[in-house]
Formats: structure tokens, sequence, C-alpha cells
């Protein structure tokens, strides 16, 4: 007990003597320095910062080297004020604050009346002096401007990670991204200062994203980053989007269908790929009958999307024609280079190529007569998959709170919930029926954050965070066997596959096992 006593006591010093510029957490901020006409230091100088959409003030005071942070601020525009007595105000309007990264602005003061202003238009871009970082900033107003597109290979409406490889240097997929050279799966994920803790495969989102619509902007530091990201190759930072003073919002609708696109070089009408994304958001203020010094200062922000697509299953197969499910296979005698079928109890080739029914296996006799007959010509690719329109269903839902409990203290809660199903297949076995190995694939994911802040005093803020994350992600068989069983323990029957040309593999199930393989054909299963 002593020694935990001794260390509490050894970090609370280490705050108290931690310069300004400290950061447990991800979180933006603006800092800079005050100095008079001389280039002195000022210390004392009262620092107000104002968000501009939500009119919430945040408070702060010079240390004794003339430098202030304010911390945990939502991105977007602030006004920076700064009051000492003696001199003019200085008014500093248009700073940008982006997500997870500091904005500097640096405040000279002037000889006057404190009544006397002088107000400063900063530029667009705010710089960030004080962490030498290599990182990208996708904005809220690119996010909002650019296309994405729907279904970009994983069955899934708009991806908010999509963005992610606007920023230089990352590679790869949504699956597995490489940030600046870095190894798959190990790209940190930081949501409003929150790490996301993912134990299978770090960086992967796309199963647990909220929806696109309740993230605000987001950074993509690749490299030079800070030691509050750990031991990770590369930091996504997000920032959930924020209510305003004004009650806002928008519906959308994408939508694609069979009418909009081409047929395609190999299909004989156009394939049915029907596609809906569609959704709306709304944020702005909660009343509260006791509002802060007149102004509003809880603020929510809710987000909902539909991902609804039917697609048909178009993949080629190759399948036995219906002379050579009844044992005859005299058409590879044809061949330019004939392939006669050898008994492999006597070493002799069949007559006629014409394997008798006698010498079937149990189990091909049963699987045989599952098996369509090819609707196209040849031998390769003669069976596109009948298992007609695969469904895709995506709910998507979360919000956003933003509660200023005073000038010093504010809480920030966020939530989403990602449900989506799909059907797929296991195996090449792309039929309908027993021989099928259609799988249903739903997967959920479920996050909550929260996070604090509190200014104990201007040179001392305590920040605090924590995050869940769950995640479901199975594939359940829908295909049930009741001709014949699978393997013990399998859920379905192994792969069925006639894939290749005239004399390869076709004979799979017609002929007994070969115990002794021969010349020519006889020696294969």
């Amino acid at each position: 007990m002593r020694t935990f006593v001794a260390a509490c006591l050894a970090v609370w010093v280490v705050c108290l003597a931690s310069p300004a510029t400290l950061h447990g957490q991800a979180l933006s901020s603006i800092t800079g320095t005050a100095t008079d006409a001389t280039g002195g230091v000022m210390p004392n100088v009262k620092i107000t910062v104002t968000n501009t959409a939500t009119q919430v003030a945040s408070h702060s005071v010079t240390s004794s080297s003339g430098t202030y942070t304010v911390t945990d601020l939502i991105p977007g525009t602030y006004t920076v004020q700064a009051e000492a007595p003696g001199f003019q105000t200085s008014l500093h309007n248009g700073v940008l604050v982006d997500v997870g990264r500091p904005s500097t602005v640096d405040i000279s003061l002037q000889t006057g009346n404190v009544t006397q202003s002088v107000e400063v238009q900063e530029a667009a871009i705010t710089l960030n002096t004080t962490e030498p970082e290599l990182g990208t900033t996708i904005e809220n107003a690119v996010v909002q401007a650019l296309p994405v597109e729907l279904d970009s290979g994983d069955g899934r409406g708009r991806q908010i990670d999509q963005f992610v490889f606007l920023a230089p240097g990352v590679t790869g997929g949504t699956f597995s991204k490489r940030i600046n050279g870095g190894v798959d799966f190990e790209s940190e994920v930081v949501f409003n200062g929150v790490p996301m803790a993912q134990s299978e495969t770090q960086g992967f989102q796309t199963i647990w994203n909220p929806p696109f619509e309740q993230v605000n902007e987001f950074n993509v530091l690749r490299s030079s980053f800070s030691a509050q990201y750990g031991l990770a190759q590369g930091v996504v930072t997000y920032q959930t989007a924020s209510g305003t003073n004004q009650l806002h919002g928008d519906v959308f609708e994408i939508l694609r269908n069979n009418f909009f696109d081409a047929r395609g070089a190999y299909n004989a009408t156009t394939p049915v790929d029907n596609e809906h994304n569609y959704g709306f958001t709304v944020g702005g203020p909660v009343w509260i009958p006791k509002v802060y010094n007149g102004k509003n200062r809880l603020f929510f922000h809710v987000s909902t999307e539909w991902y609804r697509r039917n697609t048909p299953d178009l993949t080629f197969m190759s399948l036995p024609t219906a002379a050579e499910k009844q044992g005859n296979f005299g058409d590879l005698l044809t061949l330019k280079v004939p392939a006669p079928i050898y008994d492999p109890t006597t070493g002799v080739p069949f007559t006629g190529n014409i394997i008798p029914k006698s010498r079937f296996s149990p189990l091909s006799s049963t699987l045989i007569p599952l098996m369509p007959d090819p609707t196209l010509p040849g031998y390769s690719n003669n069976f596109q998959s009948n298992e007609g329109v695969l469904p895709t269903r995506q709910t998507n839902w979360g919000f956003n709170i933003d509660y200023n409990i005073n000038d010093k203290q504010s809480i920030h809660w966020s939530e989403w919930r990602n449900k989506w199903s799909s059907f797929g297949t296991e195996t090449s076995s792309h039929l309908l029926g027993e021989l099928g190995s259609q799988t249903t694939q739903p997967d959920l994911g479920t996050v909550f954050l929260l996070s604090y802040s509190n200014s104990l005093t201007p040179h001392l803020v305590m920040t605090a965070g924590a995050s869940w994350l769950g995640e479901l992600n199975d594939q359940i068989s829908v295909v049930k066997n009741s001709n014949f069983a699978a393997a013990p323990g399998a859920p379905q029957l192994p792969q069925i596959t006639f894939a290749g040309p005239p004399g390869s593999n076709r004979l799979r199930f017609a002929v007994d096992s070969i115990h002794q393989p021969k010349a020519g054909l006889g020696g294969r299963e």
C-alpha cells in the first residue's frame, strides 16, 4: 500500500510539473504563446476559446512562460480572445481546429485600453507547430463532397474508412491496409481520442464501422507521431459529429439497379443488381431549463442508414454432361489426343470409354443424380450458378451526445450498432439443393465510447476515456443434407469441383476408388 501511494504521489507531482502542451489523449486543442509588443512573454493573460457553431466557450490563463493550451475541442472553427489589464483585447477569428492535433495561435498584445480590440482573421489552414507529425486530415467538407462507391468489394454500403486511402502512403484494402510501409493489422484506430482495442485484426473496421455521417472528420498519421499512440505503425484518428445551436439534418438515397447497368460481354441478359443505400441524419441542441451563461450546453447528433442489395450469383462451373453422368466418356476418344479410361483393376481400357454403372461407388450413385445437366456448350464453364438472387441487408445507426457541464468540464458519449447479413458459398459448388455450399454470414458490431475532460487549473487538465467494442463474425451453413452424410463433425459435404478441361478431374465421382494407378486416366480418382 505504501508503494502504491508513493507511486500515485509521484504521478501527481509529474502532472503538476508538466508543461501545458502535455496530452494524455489524442484530442483536438488550441495552443500558443502570448507576448507583448517587445516580444516578451506575458503570464496571466485570460484566454477564451469559443466554438463558432455552438458558442460554447472554454477558458485558460497563460503560464509563467506565456504559454496556454485549451484541449478537448470538437473539430470546427473557433474564436480565440486574449485579455490582460493595460492591453488591447486581441481577437483571432476563423481558427480552424482539426481532429486529433493541436492548432497553434500565437498572440501579440498591444498596449492600450482593454475596451479596445485588435481583430485578426486566421488563415484557412492552421499549422501545428508543437508536434513533428506527418499526417493527412480528411476534413468534413471532403467527406461530404466526394462520392463513395457502393459495395467497394465487401458487399456493404458506404464505409467511412474508404477515405483512408486518400492519404499518401496508405495501401491495401479496408480489411488489410498498410500505412507508410507498415505491417498488416498494426495500425491503431482512435475515436474521440480513445483507442479502439481489437484483439484479432487490429485496424480492421468494416464490421463495426459507424454510420457514414456520424463521423465529422479524421486524420491519418503516417510517421513521427507521439508515444501516446503506443506501438502502432500508423494511426487513424476519427472525431464523431456534434450538434450545433441550430437544428439541422439531411435525408439521402443512393440508388443502383440493372436499368442503369450494361449487360456485359458474357451475360445473355443484364444481371440483376439492385442496391439501395438510404438514411437520415439530424443534430442540434437539447433544451434544458438552465442553460450555461445563456447558451446551450447539451448537443446531440443522430445518424441512421440502411443498405439493401439483391444480386444473383453469376459464377460459372464445369459440370459433367448427361452422357458422362451415365458413365459414357466416349467423347474423350474423339479429341485430338484421345484420352482412354483404364479399368484400375485390370489395366485394360473400358470398351468405348464407357464405365458400367455397376462400377459406380455408392457415394457417386447418390451424388450424380443431384447434379444438373450443363446449360452451355463445351466442357469448361458450361453451367452458370442457379442459386438465384442473393440478398444483402445492413442496418447501421448511432448517436453522439456532447455535454458541456460548465466552463471547465465536458463529457462526450457515442454509441453505434452495425448489423449486416448476406449469403455466400464456402466452396466452388454454386448450386441449389444438397450439392450447394450456401452459407448465411451475419456480422454484428457494437461500440460504446465515453470521454471526459476537466480543467482542474489553468495549467492542469485531466482527460479520461473508455471504449467497448463488440464484434461477431459468423458463417452458418444453409444447406441441410438428407440423402447422404458429410464427414463426421462437418456441416456439409466437402467441395465438389468439375473445373478443368477434358482429361483432368471429370471422373472424380464416376469410378470406384483407385488403389493401383495405371497409365492414362486410370491413375486418377
